[in-house]
């Protein structure tokens, strides 16, 4: 645990708010349920698409966190926790958002959000899996598939409102969860018990198939439900609202942690286990404004006492100036916490990334390749690599880095924008144009995506094999 988080939380220094991010999550629910026509279950690819269109909203209304850093470590772990799933419905990704509240959720077609409150109230990587495994427990046992389809009574117009009074915020959202239909509609969206029960079941066997702690969620509900009343108010956190967690539940919680078996050690469990204090730093220093992230690293610095405290603090205090444009001497606070901690990966990857935004890339790419020494599969060390190149107008190697992270499938679309950029420069217009489409596609803006398109279309002709590839996804993607 790293207390001076919770700390400057509860502060008010991680400022986001509440009762707007509780309002989003129901108002989104409530309009996805208005495209429901009938009450069966929504078709894998219904969902899919509803997926798609919920994360492009969310996007335009809400900050993600963005480090490369703490994203690496969130979707590595979340893979791995999903390796323990025999039959997945979709791919699973993985976003943090900016927002104080203790809160995690599962959205449309396998997207699932945890908020940097939350995670830095965690204690232990245990408590993090913990909430990432019923989250996707939630996913492949389709319970919000099911739980949409109850819902018969929206139409269209009305779904089409709600997302606009999200998109608008304020008294106009306010106002459109007033009604009873509305009223109606957010009782039945809440998982019931037997949701929660069986999401508790299957997170319980995915934790031990990767061997972590089961019993970590129940400190994560004991904390989330404190954090209520700690705050000083009466309303039930999101957490609590969407995921009841009745006494029942906790019974249900204890039997299932009397037939637990003490997990055997795996290497990978181990490394996420030894990770988990820099990511966590990583989300503090990233999600904190610059100014308030430098103060706060340079108290834990000056307190800072076992070579542990000391590297975090060199960690979090690098980042934070990185951020202020203060790279020599970031660049000095990273190189202090390699010396501690020389294999580190988060620190090596901030270094390189200081480098690079500092205008040195081929330091940052001695610095970057150390990184993929370690781990050839590292996203974010392949795409600062990517950017690195790009800077120097090495645009053919740019284009190998990038395109390895599209082959394996990146959850970040700015990899398509930076294609668009590199074969441009190359003069090769028709790959240009097409992962500027994916891009916008991504991004829902079907205007711009539909432009590039048929432009793409345009400048493939005489290259079969490409234009067979531009038309597939223009058809995967509804054009």
């Amino acid at each position: 645990m790293l207390p001076a988080f919770t700390r400057f939380r509860k502060r008010g220094i991680l400022r986001n708010s509440i009762k707007r991010t509780a309002l989003f999550l129901f108002l989104v629910s409530f309009a996805i349920a208005g495209a429901v026509p009938s009450a069966e279950a929504l078709s894998i690819e219904d969902e899919r698409l509803l997926g798609r269109e919920f994360l492009a909203r969310i996007t335009h209304a809400y900050p993600f966190l963005e480090n490369d850093t703490a994203l690496q470590y969130l979707r590595e772990l979340g893979a791995y926790l999903a390796s323990a799933v025999e039959n997945k419905p979709f791919d699973l990704n993985f976003y943090i958002l900016q927002n104080s509240e203790l809160n995690a959720f599962a959205a449309p077609g396998g997207h699932i959000f945890i908020h940097t409150g939350l995670i830095l109230s965690l204690e232990n990587v245990d408590e993090l899996a913990a909430v990432l495994t019923h989250e996707i427990a939630h996913v492949t046992a389709r319970h919000l598939s099911q739980r949409i389809a109850q819902q018969q009574k929206l139409t269209l117009a009305n779904a089409a409102a709600l997302l606009a009074g999200v998109l608008i915020g304020g008294e106009a959202a306010e106002a459109l969860i007033t009604g009873s239909v509305a009223a109606a509609a957010q009782a039945q969206l809440h998982y019931s018990r037997n949701d929660e029960r069986q999401a508790d079941q299957i997170g319980f066997d995915y934790m031990e198939k990767t061997a972590f702690r089961p019993e970590a969620m129940l400190g994560v509900l004991d904390k989330i439900s404190r954090s209520q009343w700690e705050s000083g108010s009466q309303r039930m956190p999101t957490y609590l609202r969407t995921h009841p967690a009745g006494p029942e539940r906790m019974s249900s919680l204890d039997v299932l942690m009397t037939r637990r078996s003490e997990p055997v050690s795996k290497a990978q469990t181990q490394k996420f286990k030894k990770f988990f204090p820099s990511f966590q730093t990583a989300v503090a220093a990233a999600s904190l404004p610059p100014s308030a992230a430098e103060k706060t690293f340079r108290e834990r610095f000056s307190m800072a006492e076992s070579p542990e405290e000391k590297y975090l603090a060199h960690l979090g205090l690098g980042m934070a100036l990185s951020s202020r444009a203060k790279y020599e001497e970031a660049a000095a606070h990273l190189e202090s916490a390699l010396s501690l901690n020389p294999p580190m990966l988060p620190a090596l990857l901030e270094l390189g990334n200081t480098y690079r935004m500092a205008g040195r890339p081929r330091k940052a790419l001695s610095i970057l390749e150390k990184v993929l020494e370690q781990d050839e599969g590292n996203q974010a060390a392949l795409y600062l690599t990517g950017l690195s190149y790009q800077h120097m107008e090495a645009y053919e190697q740019a284009v190998k880095y990038f395109e390895r992270l599209a082959a394996i499938g990146t959850q970040k679309n700015d990899v398509f924008y930076q294609l668009g950029i590199a074969y441009g420069r190359l003069h090769k217009l028709a790959r240009a144009h097409y992962n500027f489409a994916i891009y916008f596609a991504a991004l829902s803006q079907r205007e711009e995506a539909a432009f590039h398109f048929r432009k793409a279309e345009e400048f493939a002709e005489g290259n079969p094999v490409l234009l067979e590839r531009i038309r597939r996804e223009m058809h995967g993607q509804g054009f």
